[in-house]
């Protein structure tokens, strides 16, 4: 189980600072076109789109950043963005305006959100670690 812990925590910590890097670089050149960010997976406005996503960038950063500290209430904040980046996948999917384009495409949002959760799950066993300890 330790091994598992390592490893899922170590994707998590991985994936989500690489996400948070692409959020971020996204609304930063969202930002700098004046143009907007149109994202059919969020239901926001094109025009606070890139306000959101720089936003949301620096916040897993920040997350990612504080989940390598041995605290448990620093690995809590990573816990909170996995949960929160699972739930936005899986609200996308069931929004009445987002629409799959086939079964492959579909059959990629399932792998997407299963991989969401394995990261929320190795998050969580890295807050649990750390709990254990300390």
């Amino acid at each position: 189980m330790r091994l598992l812990s390592l490893v899922l925590g170590f994707a998590a910590i991985v994936v989500n600072l690489l996400l948070a890097l692409i959020l971020l670089g996204i609304g930063v050149l969202a930002s700098s076109d004046g143009t907007g960010a149109h994202l059919d997976l969020l239901p926001i406005d094109p025009e606070s789109a890139p306000i959101l996503l720089v936003l949301a960038g620096v916040l897993g950063i920040v997350s990612v950043v504080l989940a390598l500290k041995s605290g448990r209430l620093q690995r809590c904040f990573l816990v909170v963005w996995c949960l929160v980046v699972s739930l936005v996948l899986l609200s996308a999917a069931f929004r009445p305006g987002y629409r799959f384009d086939g079964e492959d495409h579909f059959r990629a949002g399932i792998w997407i959100f299963l991989g969401s959760l394995a990261l929320l799950f190795g998050a969580f066993l890295r807050w649990k670690h750390a709990q254990a300890k300390g």
